[in-house]
């Protein structure tokens, strides 16, 4: 999907209202895409097709576990893929995260 840095913003402005500093936005960020997970999501990393089970954080950025023939790994979030079939709020969420994320460092 296309969002407009205006949607970008605004949802990011929604994640990250009363969030203070990189650790506590971070920690924002993954809370809410944990909320949007209610169930695995169809993604794909380096072009396998994956299920994107949970989110957490790890040191400045968000680990993705992800599953695939019943085992189980962590990769980026950053790494990951998806399709045009994903819910519009996770994928909202998710490229408020990515454009934060190039923001740190």
């Amino acid at each position: 999907m296309n969002w407009s840095t205006q949607q970008v913003e605004a949802r990011a402005d929604e994640v990250l209202v009363d969030a203070y500093g990189d650790y506590e936005q971070l920690g924002s960020f993954a809370c809410v895409l944990e909320e949007l997970l209610a169930r695995p999501v169809a993604a794909s990393v380096i072009g396998e097709q994956v299920e994107l089970v949970s989110v957490r954080e790890e040191g400045l950025g968000l680990r993705a576990k992800v599953r695939r023939a019943g085992r189980t790994w962590d990769v980026c979030l950053l790494d990951l893929s998806f399709g045009s079939d994903i819910d519009p709020d996770l994928d909202l969420t998710l490229e408020a995260y990515r454009r934060w994320a190039r923001g740190l460092g």
